[in-house]
């Protein structure tokens, strides 16, 4: 006959690491998507001379997604909602989401084409915002 275990065992047996090695909730590996979109861009408001920010879009795995560099001067002038922390691809839709350190949305940029991502004028926005790749 089976004992039953107490819900100190159970909370317990549910939070051993497997084989030895405790889960950070970060990938081992980089998902492809995230490898091939993991370079240099150009992220500006769709205007004749507004903002071009550019931006280094990283592999590295960060909490909330992957890390970027960025020119957080620059990024001030786009009128974004936060300081950007971490990126990554919402695969509901393929858009790419920029995040703060609270893992909250600072600006979702839907797919535009293959390797370009647009955030059309909104209200509150004056200018669509472009992420391409640098040139």
């Amino acid at each position: 006959m089976e004992e039953a275990l107490s819900s100190d065992d159970q909370v317990a047996d549910q939070q051993a690491p497997v084989d030895g090695a405790a889960d950070d909730g970060i990938a081992d590996e980089p998902d492809p998507t995230i490898a091939g979109l993991a370079g240099s861009w150009s992220l500006w408001e769709d205007t004749e001379g507004g903002t071009v920010c550019p931006i280094e879009l990283k592999e590295t795995p960060v909490l909330g997604g992957h890390a970027r560099e960025v020119d957080q001067a620059c990024v001030e002038q786009l009128d974004l909602a936060g300081d950007m922390h971490a990126w990554f691809v919402d695969e509901r839709d393929r858009s790419l989401v920029i995040v703060d350190a609270t893992r909250q949305a600072i600006v979702r940029l839907p797919r535009s084409g293959g390797t370009e991502f647009y955030l059309p004028r909104e209200a509150g926005r004056r200018y669509g915002l472009m992420l391409s790749p640098a040139r």
